[in-house]
């Protein structure tokens, strides 16, 4: 009967310490989920220790932007309801995070710890559907003129001596950055400005100033494009833009909407060069732009 309890014994004792083992092993291997705060005005920038090969967010109303290995976010609703995002790293380690509406966000710049990854054993990432492509349409030579006294013209003018209110809205490629700065309407009007910033010491010849009206689908959130707007005057109509220079430009289009859940996109592409130049400008923006008088 003793040899009975003892094998009873070790054998109750050996089947928790499996199930222990178990338990710590899966706690170890567990995927943390972070927090992360944003808002409507802040962008917030995650910084990874290897490239970002792969991200999705889950809700249109957090704008993401995906450059080597950071990411920028920004939110496009104020109080968006919780929502997640997933970030996949060159090194297969799988980040989640819980995002969240802040007027005020706690930190603007986060280092996500690796330890609250998980690590993955392979990751491929999903095909998307391959894009339109892109149309190579020049700035439209059949812009109107305009003379120094037109209302246009003045306006434009009055846009250009404003600080920027939409610096977040940026890339930079190359040493070669576009930035929106304002976005205004009067009652026939929309008038978009933006910086064209070539700090290389190459010339940027534009070969295309492209505004497209975006759709995006998917989990690599495919393009699926509208037609080429075409402005009716171009304040400070630049076809290059000199090394070390930054210029400001006004786009002034007939007035036009954005439906929810689309943005505007804004694409400029070097000719004889590499260098694509892309922002998306959010439904918000557009159709609640400021009067200009």
């Amino acid at each position: 009967m003793r040899n009975y309890r003892t094998l009873l014994l070790r054998l109750y004792t050996s089947i928790f310490l499996i199930g222990l083992f178990v338990v710590i092993s899966v706690n170890a291997h567990a995927q943390v989920i972070i927090p992360v705060e944003l808002s409507l005005n802040k962008a917030v920038h995650l910084f990874f220790t290897t490239p970002v090969k792969y991200c999705d967010v889950g809700s249109g109303e957090v704008s993401f932007k995906s450059n080597d290995n950071i990411i920028t976010l920004t939110a496009t609703k104020a109080d968006f309801a919780e929502t997640n995002l997933t970030v996949v790293t060159n090194d297969n380690l799988c980040y989640s995070f819980l995002l969240l509406y802040s007027s005020v966000p706690r930190q603007l710049n986060l280092n996500p710890d690796p330890k609250k990854a998980k690590q993955l054993k392979s990751f491929v990432t999903p095909s998307k559907t391959p894009e339109p492509a892109k149309p190579n349409v020049k700035v439209p030579s059949k812009a109107i003129e305009l003379t120094h006294d037109s209302i246009i013209y003045r306006r434009c003018r009055k846009i250009i001596s404003m600080d920027p209110a939409y610096q977040e809205i940026a890339v930079v490629q190359k040493q070669t950055g576009l930035m929106l700065s304002n976005v205004f309407v009067d009652d026939s009007c929309i008038y978009i400005a933006f910086y064209i910033i070539n700090h290389s010491k190459k010339v940027f010849a534009q070969s295309f100033i492209n505004f497209q009206i975006v759709e995006l689908k998917g989990l690599l959130e495919t393009k699926m494009r509208g037609p080429v707007k075409k402005p009716v005057f171009i304040y400070n109509k630049k076809e290059t833009f000199a090394p070390l220079k930054t210029e400001l430009m006004v786009y002034v289009f007939n007035k036009f909407v954005v439906e929810e859940g689309k943005k505007l996109c804004l694409e400029i592409g070097e000719r004889d060069g590499d260098r694509l130049l892309s922002i998306n400008i959010s439904d918000i923006i557009i159709n609640k732009a400021a009067p200009i008088k």
